[in-house]
Protein backbone atom coordinates (compact mmCIF):
# COMPACT_ATOMS: atom_id res chain seq x y z
CA UNK A 1 0.00 0.00 0.00
CA UNK A 2 1.26 3.35 -0.65
CA UNK A 3 2.01 5.77 2.02
CA UNK A 4 2.56 9.56 1.10
CA UNK A 5 4.49 9.99 4.39
CA UNK A 6 7.80 7.92 3.44
CA UNK A 7 7.89 8.89 -0.33
CA UNK A 8 11.16 10.87 -0.59
CA UNK A 9 10.84 12.10 -3.88
CA UNK A 10 7.33 14.19 -2.65
CA UNK A 11 9.06 14.99 0.48
CA UNK A 12 12.58 16.70 -1.99
CA UNK A 13 9.17 18.27 -3.92
CA UNK A 14 7.49 19.34 -1.35
CA UNK A 15 11.15 20.90 -0.16
CA UNK A 16 11.38 22.92 -3.14
CA UNK A 17 8.04 24.19 -3.26
CA UNK A 18 8.56 25.53 0.53
CA UNK A 19 11.61 26.52 -0.64
CA UNK A 20 10.99 30.75 0.86
CA UNK A 21 9.58 29.21 3.79
CA UNK A 22 13.04 27.03 4.74
CA UNK A 23 14.77 30.48 4.12
CA UNK A 24 12.88 32.72 6.09
CA UNK A 25 12.79 30.06 9.17
CA UNK A 26 16.42 29.55 8.53
CA UNK A 27 17.31 33.00 8.83
CA UNK A 28 15.11 34.24 11.72
CA UNK A 29 16.10 31.57 14.28
CA UNK A 30 19.63 31.40 13.55
CA UNK A 31 19.60 35.58 13.88
CA UNK A 32 17.13 35.54 16.60
CA UNK A 33 19.59 32.93 18.92
CA UNK A 34 22.45 34.39 17.77
CA UNK A 35 21.61 37.63 19.18
CA UNK A 36 20.33 36.30 22.29
CA UNK A 37 23.30 34.46 23.21
CA UNK A 38 25.40 37.92 21.88
CA UNK A 39 23.03 39.68 24.48
CA UNK A 40 23.54 37.35 27.04
CA UNK A 41 25.60 38.65 30.00
CA UNK A 42 28.50 35.81 30.39
CA UNK A 43 28.22 34.43 34.18
CA UNK A 44 30.76 33.32 36.41
CA UNK A 45 30.49 30.53 39.31
CA UNK A 46 32.72 29.98 41.99
CA UNK A 47 31.58 27.55 44.98
CA UNK A 48 33.09 25.75 47.48
CA UNK A 49 32.64 21.99 48.17
CA UNK A 50 31.45 20.62 51.67
CA UNK A 51 32.20 17.08 53.13
CA UNK A 52 29.46 15.96 55.42
CA UNK A 53 32.71 13.66 57.52
CA UNK A 54 31.51 10.02 58.29
CA UNK A 55 33.15 10.94 61.49
CA UNK A 56 30.75 12.17 63.66
CA UNK A 57 30.56 13.04 67.14
CA UNK A 58 30.10 10.02 69.08
CA UNK A 59 33.28 8.30 67.20
CA UNK A 60 35.51 10.72 68.85
CA UNK A 61 33.99 9.52 72.16
CA UNK A 62 33.12 6.08 72.75
CA UNK A 63 30.07 4.28 70.69
CA UNK A 64 26.73 5.62 71.70
CA UNK A 65 28.23 8.37 74.29
CA UNK A 66 26.79 11.06 71.43
CA UNK A 67 24.01 11.77 69.28
CA UNK A 68 25.31 11.60 65.92
CA UNK A 69 23.90 13.58 62.90
CA UNK A 70 23.18 11.79 59.51
CA UNK A 71 24.80 13.80 56.41
CA UNK A 72 20.80 13.36 54.63
CA UNK A 73 19.94 15.74 57.53
CA UNK A 74 22.79 18.19 57.57
CA UNK A 75 22.22 18.37 54.22
CA UNK A 76 18.39 19.30 54.40
CA UNK A 77 19.21 21.87 57.61
CA UNK A 78 22.04 24.06 55.14
CA UNK A 79 19.33 24.61 52.67
CA UNK A 80 17.19 26.09 55.28
CA UNK A 81 20.04 27.97 56.48
CA UNK A 82 21.87 29.22 53.67
CA UNK A 83 18.26 30.47 51.88
CA UNK A 84 17.40 31.86 55.18
CA UNK A 85 16.49 35.64 54.99
CA UNK A 86 19.12 36.48 57.97
CA UNK A 87 21.70 34.72 56.05
CA UNK A 88 21.09 36.10 52.97
CA UNK A 89 20.51 40.20 54.56
CA UNK A 90 23.90 39.51 55.87
CA UNK A 91 25.17 38.35 52.51
CA UNK A 92 24.04 41.25 51.06
CA UNK A 93 25.02 43.35 53.33
CA UNK A 94 28.92 42.26 53.47
CA UNK A 95 29.01 42.36 48.99
CA UNK A 96 27.56 45.78 49.30
CA UNK A 97 24.04 45.22 47.75
CA UNK A 98 21.96 46.95 50.93
CA UNK A 99 23.28 49.09 53.52
CA UNK A 100 22.05 47.87 57.18
CA UNK A 101 17.87 46.64 57.44
CA UNK A 102 16.08 46.32 54.37
CA UNK A 103 13.23 48.23 54.39
CA UNK A 104 12.72 49.41 51.22
CA UNK A 105 11.77 48.40 47.68
CA UNK A 106 14.80 48.31 46.05
CA UNK A 107 16.69 47.02 49.37
CA UNK A 108 14.46 44.10 48.67
CA UNK A 109 14.74 43.90 44.83
CA UNK A 110 18.58 43.50 45.35
CA UNK A 111 18.25 40.80 48.36
CA UNK A 112 16.18 38.88 45.82
CA UNK A 113 18.77 39.56 43.38
CA UNK A 114 21.60 38.31 45.33
CA UNK A 115 19.43 35.12 46.69
CA UNK A 116 18.92 34.35 42.50
CA UNK A 117 22.82 34.22 42.47
CA UNK A 118 22.95 31.92 45.05
CA UNK A 119 22.54 27.85 45.06
CA UNK A 120 23.29 24.87 46.51
CA UNK A 121 23.65 21.47 44.55
CA UNK A 122 23.90 17.96 45.95
CA UNK A 123 27.09 16.29 45.23
CA UNK A 124 26.22 12.12 46.56
CA UNK A 125 25.51 11.53 49.68
CA UNK A 126 28.36 13.33 51.69
CA UNK A 127 29.18 16.54 49.93
CA UNK A 128 27.05 19.38 49.08
CA UNK A 129 28.45 22.98 47.28
CA UNK A 130 27.81 26.64 48.07
CA UNK A 131 27.48 28.07 44.52
CA UNK A 132 28.09 32.19 43.78
CA UNK A 133 27.02 33.84 39.92
CA UNK A 134 28.17 37.16 39.33
CA UNK A 135 28.84 38.91 35.80
CA UNK A 136 32.34 39.08 37.09
CA UNK A 137 34.83 36.51 38.57
CA UNK A 138 36.37 38.68 40.92
CA UNK A 139 32.91 39.44 42.44
CA UNK A 140 31.53 35.53 42.04
CA UNK A 141 34.69 34.21 44.31
CA UNK A 142 33.92 36.83 46.88
CA UNK A 143 30.28 35.95 47.06
CA UNK A 144 31.15 32.43 47.45
CA UNK A 145 33.48 32.75 50.15
CA UNK A 146 30.87 35.10 52.17
CA UNK A 147 28.49 32.18 51.56
CA UNK A 148 30.84 29.68 52.77
CA UNK A 149 31.83 31.97 56.29
CA UNK A 150 27.95 33.01 57.05
CA UNK A 151 26.85 29.16 56.91
CA UNK A 152 30.35 27.78 58.85
CA UNK A 153 29.27 30.11 61.21
CA UNK A 154 25.76 29.71 61.43
CA UNK A 155 25.75 25.97 61.39
CA UNK A 156 27.89 25.68 63.99
CA UNK A 157 25.91 28.02 66.20
CA UNK A 158 22.87 26.04 65.36
CA UNK A 159 24.47 22.99 66.17
CA UNK A 160 25.35 24.26 69.61
CA UNK A 161 21.80 26.30 70.15
CA UNK A 162 20.52 22.78 68.98
CA UNK A 163 22.56 20.63 71.31
CA UNK A 164 21.89 23.14 74.44
CA UNK A 165 17.89 23.52 74.05
CA UNK A 166 17.38 19.57 73.32
CA UNK A 167 19.83 19.57 76.51
CA UNK A 168 17.52 21.96 78.31
CA UNK A 169 14.19 20.14 77.16
CA UNK A 170 15.50 17.03 78.05
CA UNK A 171 16.85 17.96 81.36
CA UNK A 172 13.23 19.13 82.30
CA UNK A 173 11.55 15.90 81.42
CA UNK A 174 14.04 14.05 83.72
CA UNK A 175 12.94 16.55 86.62
CA UNK A 176 9.50 16.07 85.76
CA UNK A 177 9.80 11.63 85.36
CA UNK A 178 11.40 11.90 88.10
CA UNK A 179 9.33 13.48 90.23
CA UNK A 180 6.30 11.07 88.92
CA UNK A 181 8.98 8.23 90.34
CA UNK A 182 8.76 9.78 93.39
CA UNK A 183 5.65 9.96 93.36
CA UNK A 184 4.47 6.67 92.51
CA UNK A 185 6.84 4.93 94.48
CA UNK A 186 5.85 6.67 97.63
CA UNK A 187 2.34 5.48 96.55
CA UNK A 188 3.06 1.99 96.26
CA UNK A 189 5.42 1.99 100.03
CA UNK A 190 2.31 3.46 101.28
CA UNK A 191 0.05 1.12 100.10
CA UNK A 192 2.16 -2.04 100.63
CA UNK A 193 2.01 -0.83 104.33
CA UNK A 194 -1.29 -0.55 104.49
CA UNK A 195 -1.70 -4.28 102.75
CA UNK A 196 0.45 -5.22 105.49
CA UNK A 197 -1.19 -3.42 108.43
CA UNK A 198 -4.38 -4.46 107.58
CA UNK A 199 -3.36 -8.21 107.51
CA UNK A 200 -4.12 -8.89 104.02
CA UNK A 201 -2.31 -11.70 102.67
CA UNK A 202 -1.84 -13.00 98.87
CA UNK A 203 -4.34 -14.98 96.88
CA UNK A 204 -2.17 -17.90 97.33
CA UNK A 205 -2.05 -17.54 100.96
CA UNK A 206 -5.94 -17.00 101.37
CA UNK A 207 -5.98 -20.34 99.11
CA UNK A 208 -3.88 -22.49 101.29
CA UNK A 209 -5.82 -21.22 104.35
CA UNK A 210 -8.86 -21.58 102.49
CA UNK A 211 -8.07 -25.30 101.57
CA UNK A 212 -6.68 -26.27 105.52
CA UNK A 213 -10.14 -24.42 106.81
CA UNK A 214 -12.17 -26.87 105.02
CA UNK A 215 -10.18 -29.65 105.73
CA UNK A 216 -10.78 -29.17 109.79
CA UNK A 217 -14.22 -28.23 109.02
CA UNK A 218 -15.23 -31.43 106.98
CA UNK A 219 -12.97 -33.33 109.99
CA UNK A 220 -14.84 -31.98 112.84
CA UNK A 221 -18.18 -32.55 111.41
CA UNK A 222 -17.35 -35.85 110.90
CA UNK A 223 -16.26 -35.80 114.71
CA UNK A 224 -19.44 -34.43 115.63
CA UNK A 225 -21.35 -36.84 113.98
CA UNK A 226 -19.39 -39.39 115.66
CA UNK A 227 -20.37 -37.92 118.88
CA UNK A 228 -23.70 -37.59 118.49
CA UNK A 229 -24.37 -41.32 117.24
CA UNK A 230 -22.33 -42.24 120.22
CA UNK A 231 -23.85 -39.88 122.73
CA UNK A 232 -27.22 -41.31 121.40
CA UNK A 233 -26.30 -44.73 121.95
CA UNK A 234 -25.12 -44.31 125.23
CA UNK A 235 -28.18 -42.28 126.12
CA UNK A 236 -30.59 -45.59 125.33
CA UNK A 237 -28.38 -48.24 127.05
CA UNK A 238 -28.30 -45.97 130.27
CA UNK A 239 -32.13 -46.11 130.48
CA UNK A 240 -32.53 -50.08 129.76
CA UNK A 241 -30.00 -50.41 132.13
CA UNK A 242 -31.74 -48.04 134.84
CA UNK A 243 -34.59 -49.99 134.18
CA UNK A 244 -33.33 -53.20 134.66
CA UNK A 245 -31.57 -52.19 137.86
CA UNK A 246 -34.67 -50.86 139.61
CA UNK A 247 -37.08 -53.95 138.97
CA UNK A 248 -34.27 -56.59 139.09
CA UNK A 249 -35.03 -57.33 142.55
CA UNK A 250 -39.05 -57.13 142.53
CA UNK A 251 -38.69 -59.59 139.34
CA UNK A 252 -36.10 -61.85 141.26
CA UNK A 253 -38.55 -62.44 144.38
CA UNK A 254 -41.55 -63.26 142.11
CA UNK A 255 -40.03 -65.58 140.06
CA UNK A 256 -38.86 -67.19 143.61
CA UNK A 257 -42.02 -67.40 144.15
CA UNK A 258 -43.51 -69.02 141.23
CA UNK A 259 -40.49 -71.60 141.42
CA UNK A 260 -41.83 -72.56 144.69
CA UNK A 261 -45.27 -72.61 144.25
CA UNK A 262 -44.95 -74.72 140.72
CA UNK A 263 -42.35 -77.22 142.75
CA UNK A 264 -45.28 -77.81 145.56
CA UNK A 265 -47.18 -78.62 142.44
CA UNK A 266 -45.74 -80.75 141.25
CA UNK A 267 -44.86 -82.69 144.06
CA UNK A 268 -48.79 -82.44 145.17
CA UNK A 269 -49.45 -83.64 141.72
CA UNK A 270 -47.69 -86.97 142.48
CA UNK A 271 -50.30 -88.04 144.49
CA UNK A 272 -53.33 -85.85 143.40
CA UNK A 273 -55.45 -85.10 140.81
CA UNK A 274 -55.78 -81.79 138.58
CA UNK A 275 -58.92 -81.01 140.28
CA UNK A 276 -57.60 -81.55 144.29
CA UNK A 277 -58.55 -78.44 145.84
CA UNK A 278 -55.12 -77.54 146.91
CA UNK A 279 -53.81 -78.07 143.46
CA UNK A 280 -56.36 -75.51 141.74
CA UNK A 281 -55.70 -73.15 144.17
CA UNK A 282 -51.77 -73.84 143.40
CA UNK A 283 -52.44 -73.00 139.54
CA UNK A 284 -54.46 -69.82 140.69
CA UNK A 285 -51.56 -68.20 142.55
CA UNK A 286 -48.98 -69.71 140.39
CA UNK A 287 -50.90 -67.96 137.58
CA UNK A 288 -51.35 -64.32 139.86
CA UNK A 289 -48.08 -64.53 140.39
CA UNK A 290 -47.04 -64.92 136.55
CA UNK A 291 -49.32 -62.14 135.77
CA UNK A 292 -47.37 -59.60 139.14
CA UNK A 293 -44.29 -60.48 136.81
CA UNK A 294 -45.60 -59.62 133.58
CA UNK A 295 -47.08 -56.02 134.98
CA UNK A 296 -43.60 -55.22 136.83
CA UNK A 297 -41.69 -56.13 133.37
CA UNK A 298 -44.13 -53.31 131.71
CA UNK A 299 -43.96 -50.77 134.89
CA UNK A 300 -39.82 -51.19 134.44
CA UNK A 301 -39.92 -50.36 131.06
CA UNK A 302 -42.76 -47.34 131.46
CA UNK A 303 -41.40 -45.88 134.45
CA UNK A 304 -38.56 -43.38 134.72
CA UNK A 305 -37.75 -43.09 139.02
CA UNK A 306 -34.38 -44.79 139.79
CA UNK A 307 -34.38 -46.29 142.82
CA UNK A 308 -31.31 -45.89 145.23
CA UNK A 309 -29.79 -49.30 143.80
CA UNK A 310 -29.23 -47.62 140.56
CA UNK A 311 -26.87 -44.91 141.32
CA UNK A 312 -25.17 -48.23 143.20
CA UNK A 313 -24.58 -50.15 139.96
CA UNK A 314 -21.15 -49.68 138.78
CA UNK A 315 -22.24 -50.09 135.51
CA UNK A 316 -24.70 -47.74 135.03
CA UNK A 317 -22.04 -45.54 136.94
CA UNK A 318 -19.46 -45.92 133.71
CA UNK A 319 -21.89 -45.77 131.13
CA UNK A 320 -23.27 -42.73 132.47
CA UNK A 321 -19.51 -41.33 132.59
CA UNK A 322 -19.07 -42.20 129.09
CA UNK A 323 -22.89 -40.83 128.08
CA UNK A 324 -21.29 -37.34 129.62
CA UNK A 325 -18.03 -37.59 128.19
CA UNK A 326 -19.70 -37.80 124.27
CA UNK A 327 -21.89 -35.11 125.19
CA UNK A 328 -18.65 -32.86 126.08
CA UNK A 329 -17.01 -34.01 123.00
CA UNK A 330 -20.15 -33.54 121.17
CA UNK A 331 -20.66 -29.99 122.25
CA UNK A 332 -17.35 -28.70 121.51
CA UNK A 333 -17.25 -30.12 118.12
CA UNK A 334 -20.51 -27.99 117.84
CA UNK A 335 -18.61 -24.99 119.04
CA UNK A 336 -15.96 -25.65 116.74
CA UNK A 337 -17.75 -26.33 113.75
CA UNK A 338 -19.66 -22.84 114.10
CA UNK A 339 -15.70 -21.00 114.64
CA UNK A 340 -15.03 -23.23 111.56
CA UNK A 341 -17.79 -21.72 109.18
CA UNK A 342 -17.15 -18.66 110.15
CA UNK A 343 -13.32 -18.05 109.64
CA UNK A 344 -13.78 -19.60 106.22
CA UNK A 345 -16.59 -17.33 105.97
CA UNK A 346 -14.48 -14.40 106.82
CA UNK A 347 -11.42 -15.62 104.70
CA UNK A 348 -13.80 -15.70 101.77
CA UNK A 349 -14.90 -12.15 102.01
CA UNK A 350 -10.59 -11.33 102.89
CA UNK A 351 -10.10 -13.03 99.82
CA UNK A 352 -12.45 -10.58 98.12
CA UNK A 353 -10.82 -7.70 99.44
CA UNK A 354 -7.33 -9.35 98.50
CA UNK A 355 -8.18 -9.71 94.78
CA UNK A 356 -9.07 -5.84 95.16
CA UNK A 357 -5.92 -4.98 96.89
CA UNK A 358 -4.17 -7.32 94.23
CA UNK A 359 -5.19 -5.66 91.17
CA UNK A 360 -4.55 -2.59 92.52
CA UNK A 361 -0.61 -2.83 93.31
CA UNK A 362 -0.30 -4.86 90.45
CA UNK A 363 -1.60 -1.65 88.40
CA UNK A 364 0.57 0.41 91.28
CA UNK A 365 3.08 -1.84 90.01
CA UNK A 366 2.96 -1.43 86.70
CA UNK A 367 2.69 2.50 86.50
CA UNK A 368 6.09 2.74 88.61
CA UNK A 369 7.78 0.27 86.03
CA UNK A 370 6.78 2.47 83.23
CA UNK A 371 7.84 5.65 84.56
CA UNK A 372 11.16 3.87 85.92
CA UNK A 373 12.00 2.52 82.19
CA UNK A 374 11.14 6.38 81.26
CA UNK A 375 13.07 7.57 83.63
CA UNK A 376 16.00 6.04 82.67
CA UNK A 377 15.78 5.92 79.04
CA UNK A 378 15.45 9.66 79.74
CA UNK A 379 18.31 9.73 81.89
CA UNK A 380 20.75 8.46 78.89
CA UNK A 381 19.01 10.52 76.51
CA UNK A 382 20.32 13.42 78.58
CA UNK A 383 23.68 11.91 79.49
CA UNK A 384 24.16 11.90 75.62
CA UNK A 385 22.88 15.39 74.84
CA UNK A 386 25.49 16.58 77.53
CA UNK A 387 28.16 14.94 75.35
CA UNK A 388 26.81 16.26 72.13
CA UNK A 389 26.48 19.49 73.94
CA UNK A 390 30.12 19.32 74.61
CA UNK A 391 31.30 18.01 71.68
CA UNK A 392 29.02 20.83 69.25
CA UNK A 393 30.71 23.48 71.66
CA UNK A 394 34.50 21.68 71.72
CA UNK A 395 34.61 20.42 68.18
CA UNK A 396 32.38 23.67 66.39
CA UNK A 397 31.13 20.78 63.80
CA UNK A 398 31.97 17.56 61.67
CA UNK A 399 31.89 19.49 58.39
CA UNK A 400 35.09 19.58 56.40
CA UNK A 401 35.95 22.26 53.76
CA UNK A 402 36.95 19.63 50.60
CA UNK A 403 37.26 22.47 48.30
CA UNK A 404 37.45 26.39 48.60
CA UNK A 405 36.10 29.10 46.58
CA UNK A 406 37.87 29.97 43.45
CA UNK A 407 38.61 32.59 40.67
CA UNK A 408 36.73 31.07 37.83
CA UNK A 409 38.49 31.93 34.54
CA UNK A 410 35.79 31.09 32.16
CA UNK A 411 31.71 31.85 32.13
CA UNK A 412 30.13 29.30 33.17
CA UNK A 413 26.73 28.09 31.67
CA UNK A 414 24.97 28.30 27.72
CA UNK A 415 27.72 30.52 25.66
CA UNK A 416 26.88 32.40 22.62
CA UNK A 417 29.19 29.53 20.75
CA UNK A 418 26.22 27.36 22.25
CA UNK A 419 23.28 30.02 21.10
CA UNK A 420 24.85 30.11 17.15
CA UNK A 421 25.41 26.62 16.77
CA UNK A 422 22.10 26.09 18.15
CA UNK A 423 20.48 28.87 16.06
CA UNK A 424 21.64 26.90 12.93
CA UNK A 425 20.99 23.21 13.92
CA UNK A 426 17.53 24.65 14.71
CA UNK A 427 17.00 26.64 12.00
CA UNK A 428 17.73 24.38 9.26
CA UNK A 429 15.80 21.18 11.03
CA UNK A 430 12.65 23.15 12.62
CA UNK A 431 11.09 23.78 8.63
CA UNK A 432 12.34 20.04 7.35
CA UNK A 433 10.31 18.96 10.29
CA UNK A 434 7.01 20.97 9.91
CA UNK A 435 7.32 19.79 6.11
CA UNK A 436 7.36 16.82 7.02
CA UNK A 437 4.33 17.27 9.42
CA UNK A 438 2.85 18.59 6.55
CA UNK A 439 3.29 15.84 4.04
CA UNK A 440 2.08 13.12 6.78
CA UNK A 441 -1.71 15.12 7.67
CA UNK A 442 -1.74 16.72 4.08
CA UNK A 443 -4.99 15.22 1.96
CA UNK A 444 -3.85 16.34 -1.25
CA UNK A 445 -3.26 14.07 -3.88
CA UNK A 446 0.36 14.82 -4.93
CA UNK A 447 1.51 12.04 -6.76
CA UNK A 448 0.47 9.50 -9.63
CA UNK A 449 1.17 6.63 -6.92
CA UNK A 450 -1.85 7.96 -4.92
CA UNK A 451 -4.19 7.96 -7.62
CA UNK A 452 -3.17 4.27 -8.90
CA UNK A 453 -3.29 3.22 -4.85
CA UNK A 454 -6.96 4.35 -4.63
CA UNK A 455 -8.36 2.52 -7.99
CA UNK A 456 -8.34 5.66 -10.26
CA UNK A 457 -6.62 5.07 -13.74
CA UNK A 458 -3.89 7.23 -14.98
CA UNK A 459 -3.57 7.90 -18.90
CA UNK A 460 -0.96 10.32 -18.79
CA UNK A 461 1.32 12.71 -16.21
CA UNK A 462 2.81 16.10 -17.67
CA UNK A 463 4.34 17.92 -16.31
CA UNK A 464 4.59 22.34 -16.04
CA UNK A 465 5.87 24.26 -19.06
CA UNK A 466 7.87 26.85 -17.96
CA UNK A 467 8.12 29.92 -19.98
CA UNK A 468 10.63 32.61 -20.73
CA UNK A 469 9.04 34.88 -17.98
CA UNK A 470 8.91 31.95 -15.76
CA UNK A 471 12.99 30.94 -15.55
CA UNK A 472 13.19 35.12 -15.54
CA UNK A 473 11.16 35.16 -11.91
CA UNK A 474 12.49 31.53 -10.91
CA UNK A 475 16.31 33.09 -11.45
CA UNK A 476 15.28 36.48 -9.37
CA UNK A 477 13.72 34.25 -6.88
CA UNK A 478 16.96 32.14 -5.99
CA UNK A 479 19.07 35.11 -6.43
CA UNK A 480 17.15 36.79 -3.52
CA UNK A 481 17.08 34.23 -1.47
CA UNK A 482 20.92 33.36 -2.05
CA UNK A 483 21.06 37.24 -0.94
CA UNK A 484 19.08 36.86 2.16
CA UNK A 485 20.90 34.00 3.17
CA UNK A 486 24.71 35.94 2.67
CA UNK A 487 23.53 38.41 4.26
CA UNK A 488 22.57 36.81 7.36
CA UNK A 489 25.69 34.55 7.31
CA UNK A 490 27.55 37.53 7.05
CA UNK A 491 25.64 39.13 9.87
CA UNK A 492 26.47 35.94 12.22
CA UNK A 493 30.15 36.21 10.57
CA UNK A 494 30.48 39.83 11.97
CA UNK A 495 29.02 39.05 15.84
CA UNK A 496 31.72 35.78 16.10
CA UNK A 497 34.55 38.13 14.79
CA UNK A 498 33.06 41.14 16.97
CA UNK A 499 32.83 39.09 20.11
CA UNK A 500 36.11 37.70 19.72
CA UNK A 501 38.32 40.65 19.29
CA UNK A 502 36.25 42.83 21.30
CA UNK A 503 34.64 41.03 24.32
CA UNK A 504 37.42 38.35 24.53
CA UNK A 505 35.72 34.97 23.44
CA UNK A 506 32.66 33.44 22.13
Amino acid sequence: MYRPEVDIELYLRNINQYKWLITLMFIVTALALAIAGYNKQKVFSSYSTLELGSETLSERLIEGAAETTESKTIADRAEELVFSRKLMSELARNLGAVDGEIDTQSEEIALNRIQSQVSLNGRGDNYIQLVFDDADPFTAKQGAEQILELYMAEENQSRVGGASEAYEMLDQQVQRIEGELTEAEELLKSYKNEKLDGGVTTEADINRQMISLQGELSQAKRDLSESEIQYSTLSRQLESEARETVNVGKQSGIQKTIDALESKLAELRTNYYDDYPDIVELKREIANQKQLLRNEKNKARNTSDLDDSVYLNEAYQEMKLNRNNAKTRMDTMRIRVRELEKNIKQLQEQGKTVLVVDAKLSQLQREYETKQSNYVDYKARLERARMTKTMATDYQSDITIYEAPFLPVSPSGLRFMHYLLGGLVLGMGLPLGLIYLLQFFSQQVKSREMLTDMGIPVLVSMGKVKTQVDHRVERIDKSLRYILLAGSLVILTTMVMFKVFARGGI
